[in-house]
């Protein structure tokens, strides 16, 4: 456990130190170096707005392009997908764009190029919609990711200054201050567990501090989490990426400071969001909310409305992990657990060039997804999630192990002076999971296995003898004196399961969502005879779990029957609309997380299992329908 972030309970296994061998993870980082980096890449040195020093304006004047916000961001990507293949050329790449934020730094500090809307506005002016101190945060982290790469700290001299700057500034002239959008927060923290200065952690708490309270300033509201102090916030409120940078800073302060009353809101916040306003998909945020975020109301998720922003995605899950590491409960990695499966792993394509903006719930007309988007915030955080998804896998205490995730990977812990782990099976599409422990000397010690929420039952061996291990907070604990080779055997059946929403959800009554393990099932047009809306998949029907090697990499997709509404599907005359239904017709779910990666067309997650009386019949799709959602929305 770092000393420097006391209250932590464990620590992590970073994702150097972790090599993926599974068939989910593994293959996309495989792709997001082999694909996806030269697609980002060439897009973003095509964007005028991304070079460094850019004030490319919007027509109205009052925003700048977001390209070189994003581009500052995809550094940190580059040197983390360096780190993880160990290519020194990738990372040299990284430091001649880092250096293009650098130049004509100021004798004080200050980065002029991180946020050119300063020559606009004013430096340091308190707006809304200012991103001064996130810019600062994001080159914070790369400049820290470049400095691993390379190996050479020199590369954080310049962002040190440009803290120090800001810090001198705002915090030491206490000034009336409002933060438009998070970032530099949770930044801050990960920079004090590598220096130790205090003042970063002191700077950290005054940016928090900041919020809620508006003397000398404008209250930037709900929106940008300002409409309370965050030691009496309960609530998810506004604008989701902001909510989810700041509170994983605030989770970060936790950790360095141990102050309860911030405890106290993020769990409230985090209970709020998981439970009244998030997408069965892991997704959240409306459209309908005009904020990029979230509806003030709770309970109320209209399928037709997710917005479910790739960078929230990101977001929740980096928050959600700090949240086990303040608590040690297993609760918060079962609720990343589906967001990395089905919303996060869904948001870039298969092939790697193509990505989500927005994660909808459902998409009534044929999509595909974008290949960029003018606000290009999204693929930097994806591409380096793939690339550091290893570091979720495993943690330490002074007690011993967790095995957070499940995935064929393996590492080296410190314990004993060092102690191999290994993981085999092949989730997510099975249970059966091999664990094989090889410390250098027999050694007692703990390993805490997580038993996940969505397992009706489960069995643990070791050495092939079973054993009865008691679940508290989600973890079974297995405490013996370990030698090389000792096997667990962890068994998590996988029953396909109906799931339904709780009564206070607005809009679910009669519908279905199917799931199995921590993979949630949509249906696409082009896996149904006819028009998807028109389908039901009623209570009888037989869910029947097949693995398909050949599709999409390999993926257990569940085969059905469906039921047409109407009696439409076997009916020579589409006109003759009638109230009963027809026999059912063959058809398979695929992961929410493959949805769009084969030809375009509609997608739901939700299901109708009986019949609703229709006043019309919607005309089934043309084949080869190629149309796109229309909508573009930004940051």
């Amino acid at each position: 456990m770092t000393q420097r972030l006391p209250y932590f309970r464990t620590t992590p296994i970073p994702y150097t130190a972790v090599t993926m061998r599974d068939e989910f993870w593994a293959p996309r980082q495989r792709t997001v170096k082999s694909v996806s980096l030269p697609w980002a890449q060439s897009r973003f040195d095509a964007d005028p707005t991304a070079e460094a020093g850019s004030a490319v304006s919007s027509p109205d004047g009052r925003h700048v392009g977001h390209g070189y916000l994003d581009g500052m961001k995809f550094i940190e990507t580059m040197a983390a997908i360096a780190r993880l293949w160990k290519d020194p050329e990738l990372a040299t790449t990284a430091a001649a764009w880092s250096d293009r934020f650098t130049a004509d730094q100021e004798p004080n500090g200050y980065l002029p190029y991180l946020y050119p809307a300063e020559r606009q506005y004013g430096r340091w002016h308190v707006d809304w919609y200012s991103h001064e101190l996130y810019a600062l945060g994001h080159f914070l982290d790369a400049s820290m990711e470049l400095a691993d790469a390379t190996g050479d700290e020199r590369y954080l001299e310049p962002v040190l200054a440009a803290v120090e700057n800001a810090t001198a500034e705002l915090m030491d002239l206490n000034r009336p201050y409002g933060i438009g959008c998070a970032g530099l927060e949770p930044a801050l923290i990960r920079l004090y567990e590598r220096t130790g200065n205090p003042r970063h952690v002191e700077f950290c708490r005054w940016l928090v501090e900041c919020r809620g309270r508006h003397e000398g300033r404008t209250s930037f509201g709900p929106y940008a989490q300002d409409h309370l102090p965050v030691e009496d916030q309960r609530t998810i409120e506004g604008h989701a990426v902001r909510a989810a940078y700041l509170y994983a800073g605030v989770a970060g302060l936790v950790g360095a400071t141990g102050d309860e009353r911030y405890l106290e809101t993020l769990r409230a916040v985090w209970l709020n969001m998981t439970e009244h306003k998030m997408y069965r998909h892991s997704a959240s945020g409306s459209v309908g909310a005009g904020n990029e975020g979230y509806l003030t109301e709770p309970d109320l998720l209209p399928l037709d409305d997710c917005y479910g922003e790739s960078c929230s995605v990101y977001g929740n899950i980096q928050w959600g992990h700090d949240m086990f590491r303040l608590t040690g409960d297993a609760s918060y990695l079962d609720d990343i657990e589906r967001m990395l499966y089905n919303a996060f792993a869904g948001s870039l394509s298969f092939v790697g060039d193509s990505y989500n903006y927005e994660n909808p719930a459902e998409q009534i007309v044929a999509a595909v997804r974008p290949d960029w988007h003018p606000v290009p915030c999204c693929p930097p955080n994806i591409l380096k999630l793939i690339t550091k998804v290893g570091g979720l896998i495993y943690s330490v205490d002074d007690d011993g192990v967790f095995v957070n995730m499940y995935a064929a990977s393996e590492t080296d812990l410190p314990i004993a002076g060092s102690t191999r782990i290994a993981q085999t099976g092949n989730y997510p599409w099975h249970g059966a999971i091999a664990i094989i422990v090889d410390p250098a000397t027999p050694t007692s010690f703990i390993v805490r296995l997580r038993i996940p929420a969505w397992a009706l039952t489960h069995s643990i061996a070791v050495n092939g003898m079973p054993i009865q291990v008691p679940v508290v907070n989600g973890w079974a604990a297995i405490e013996r004196t370990w030698e090389k080779g000792d096997t667990i055997d962890l068994d998590l059946p996988m029953e396909v399961v109906r799931t339904r929403m709780p009564e206070r959800f607005v809009g679910y009554d009669g519908l279905v969502a199917i799931e199995r393990g921590p993979i949630l099932f949509c249906l696409e047009q082009q896996d149904v005879h006819g028009s998807l809306e028109l389908t039901m998949l009623t209570d009888d029907a037989e869910l029947v779990p097949e693995h398909r090697p050949e599709l999409l990499g390999g993926i257990t997709v569940i085969k059905t029957t469906l039921t047409r509404k109407d009696g439409l599907m076997y009916r020579r005359d589409p006109l003759n609309v009638g109230n009963n239904s027809s026999p059912g017709a063959p058809a398979i779910l695929i992961p929410y997380a493959l949805w769009a990666n084969r030809r375009p067309g509609g997608m739901r997650t939700w299901h109708p299992t009986a019949e609703k009386p229709l006043d019309y019949a919607p005309a089934a799709p043309e084949p080869g329908n190629n149309a796109t959602r229309a909508e573009t929305r930004g940051t």
